[in-house]
């Protein structure tokens, strides 16, 4: 079976969110969800190019060279998936958003496995500050795991509820029906009308206006109208002046 579709079918016994925080609208949630990945990527493309390239020692200088490389390469290949998921919010276009979702969902995933294997497979104990250490070993070693698994938990919750908001407005973009299309086509033809109305037509200094008059234009001519009768008044004006020069 494609595990897409499985997926998918899983989504589906979940009820979406109609909002983010409370009252605010999906797409500001999403779209924070966008910038902080953003400014992630930003992050280890950065000081990756500062340590490596540039030999300029920040954050992150001392962690081993093979990890460096594939956090850049994965926030390299993340740029493309961002930019999906902005144009699918910017302009409502749910294939695109939910291209992202995928990559967003793959990265908690990932996300989920290097922080087991980093807190939990190895002995966080190892690690306790020289701080703690003063306090007993004991106490010291229970503080790191209680630490770890708060700052563990923080992250996968707010990196999900994070995906969670992608997949609402991916199922709210998907069930825009098609009324509402509809009402957007209706108002772009009345807007139409009404510029065309208003604006010059087609014939001979601005007599064409569209709608001022009840025949339609059949003959080709600088007069868009029809041979005898129909016809309307230049630039749709009120008063026809018969003396010249025109009386002041």
């Amino acid at each position: 079976m494609n595990p897409f579709k499985l997926f998918r079918q899983c989504c589906l016994s979940i009820k979406p969110l109609d909002q983010f925080c409370c009252g605010c609208p999906l797409w500001i949630g999403v779209a924070l969800v966008l910038f902080m990945n953003f400014m992630e990527s930003m992050v280890y493309i950065v000081t990756a190019v500062l340590n490596v390239i540039l030999r300029v020692p920040t954050i992150a200088h001392n962690i081993d060279l093979n990890v460096t490389a594939f956090n850049t390469a994965y926030a390299l290949f993340s740029l493309p998936f961002l930019l999906a998921g902005y144009w699918g919010v910017k302009y409502e276009k749910e294939v695109h958003l939910r291209v992202y979702f995928y990559f967003n969902a793959f990265t908690w995933v990932m996300d989920t496995f290097f922080l087991v294997l980093a807190f939990f497979v190895r002995d966080s104990c190892k690690a306790v500050p020289d701080v703690l250490k003063q306090s007993g070993n004991a106490f010291a070693c229970g503080t790191m795991r209680a630490g770890v698994l708060t700052f563990f938990s923080v992250c996968m919750i707010a990196e999900l509820y994070g995906a969670y908001l992608v997949w609402s407005l991916c199922e709210e973009l998907e069930e825009k029906n098609s009324t509402m299309d509809f009402d957007e086509l209706l108002r772009a033809n009345a807007r139409a009308k009404k510029k065309k109305t208003e604006g010059l037509g087609s014939g001979l200094f601005g007599t064409a206006f569209a709608g001022s008059y009840e025949t339609y234009p059949v003959l080709y001519g600088s007069l868009a109208t029809q041979a005898v009768g129909g016809a309307t008044r230049i630039f749709g004006g009120t008063r026809h002046e018969m003396d010249y020069p025109p009386r002041q």
